[in-house]
């Protein structure tokens, strides 16, 4: 019997690491023993929504910013996202000084949506209209340099420099009381993706993968999370509109 192979694009996130490696399990034995399943390869680097858009990936699993930029193309995979709800240390905010009174904010490692996420925390939570600056360099040098800096994912989880922080999920969870969703999973709109569908709706795996406070799954409290985020974005001008969510449809096997 042979069997397509899902090309899925991934981030490199170490922290990852481990439910990816069980995804592949996961599909490796559902090839031997059922013949509609298919295997599954994973593909890192390169603008993941480009290749999803042109074909060279069947789906990809991305940031919500991401998809928000490209929602008019992307639906989503029901049951599929990556998320904080509270303390998770996926996102810090490291300052010497008072949180009230940053105003000047430098980027460490961070994705542009932990960025968006720190912005939107100062703004709504503490009133404070801050700057980004342009620097670089080791995290202690960053934060003589600027009122604060912001890491995340794998740098925010082995920081080694102790320097007071301010945990941004923690922050998102009790100004909104919802997960903030770091990754959700994508395709393109108007094509099927069964066999994707019902592997992530049989695959029992992922909260025991991922450090505590980080969970895998889509339900209606993280939608909710993706749309107050989109809001948030858009009230600081930060996209042109609020995205509409769409999500393939479901059933149990993702027919």
């Amino acid at each position: 019997m042979t069997h397509t192979t899902i090309r899925l694009g991934i981030p490199d996130d170490e922290y990852l690491r481990s439910l990816f490696e069980a995804m592949k399990e996961f599909c490796r034995q559902k090839t031997e023993t059922s013949p509609e399943y298919s295997g599954l390869s994973f593909n890192t680097g390169g603008n993941d929504v480009e290749r999803l858009l042109n074909d060279e990936l069947d789906a990809a699993i991305i940031p919500v910013l991401e998809f928000a930029k490209n929602s008019s193309d992307l639906s989503l995979y029901p049951g599929f996202a990556v998320s904080s709800t509270g303390e998770s240390g996926l996102v810090k905010l490291l300052t010497r000084s008072d949180v009230k009174s940053i105003t000047r904010l430098a980027l460490g490692p961070v994705s542009p949506q932990d960025a968006v996420l720190a912005k939107i925390i100062l703004s709504e939570q503490f009133e404070q209209d801050i700057e980004f600056v342009s620097t670089a360099g080791e995290i202690a040098a960053l934060v003589q340099k600027a009122d604060g800096v912001v890491v995340s994912s794998d740098e925010a989880l082995h920081l080694s420099v102790e320097i007071p922080t301010l945990d941004l999920t923690a922050e998102w969870t009790e100004m909104t009381d919802l997960p903030f969703v770091h990754f959700v999973c994508v395709g393109k709109k108007w094509t099927e993706r069964s066999l994707l569908s019902g592997m992530i709706a049989e695959m029992d795996a992922g909260d025991d993968l991922l450090p505590d406070g980080v969970r895998l799954g889509l339900s209606e409290s993280e939608l909710n999370g993706i749309a107050e985020f989109f809001r948030y974005a858009f009230y600081l001008g930060i996209l042109p509109d609020i995205p509409e969510i769409e999500l393939f449809e479901e059933d149990a096997r993702g027919r």
